[in-house]
Formats: structure tokens, sequence, C-alpha cells
């Protein structure tokens, strides 16, 4: 039987999140946030455990939510930090756009080309 794709995205993806933004706001309480989004993290299932992480995202990213938007994106670009990259074949822009292992309603909707 195969592996459950939940153990694909372990409790190394919190902490991956974690290092990218830090990397790019060093002022993220990335402890709390650890500490919130490790919470029964292993218990749950693969769209739980998306659901948990935006969660403690948003727990600790400033509520300014063009500020928050900000740090996320940056922490996109952060060096060494997503070994792993998938294209986003469903995206709708001609170019070839790039997201981290965990793709997301959100990433789709930033990867859409703006309307005139």
């Amino acid at each position: 039987m195969a592996e459950p794709l939940k153990n694909r995205y372990g409790l190394e993806i919190p902490r991956r999140i974690a290092d990218m933004i830090v990397h790019v706001c060093p002022s993220f309480p990335k402890q709390a946030f650890l500490r919130d989004a490790l919470a029964g993290y292993y218990a749950l299932e693969l769209m739980p455990r998306g659901r948990h992480i935006a969660r403690a995202l948003h727990a600790h990213l400033p509520q300014d939510v063009p500020k928050a938007l900000d740090i996320l994106l940056a922490s996109l670009d952060a060096p060494g930090l997503i070994p792993t990259v998938l294209s986003h074949r469903s995206c709708s822009c001609r170019i070839r756009c790039t997201l981290p292992i965990m793709p997301s309603t959100i990433s789709k909707r930033l990867c859409m080309p703006s309307m005139p």
C-alpha cells in the first residue's frame, strides 16, 4: 500500500515556512508560530494541516493584510530554503510560475494576471 500523501508534508513543513519568513522578516515570532503550528499537527490529515498552518500564520503575521502578503510573497524567494519547487500548470499566466511545495488557493490567485 502506498504511503499517505500527508506523510510527505510532515513536521518539517511548518519549520521550513518559519525559516523562509524569518529570512525576510527577522522580527517574525518563529518560536511562537512553531508552537501553534506544530500543536496537534501530526494527527491531522493533509488539508486540515494546511488550514492549521494558515491559522498559525494569521495569528503571528501582521494583521495589516497588505503587509502580511508582502512578507509571505517575499519569503517565497528566500534562497536555498525550498528544495523542491513545482510548476504551477493550472496558472493562466504565460510565464513559468513556481510555487513552494504546498500550492494553495491563494497562490493560484496571486499568479493570475491583473485585469486592466
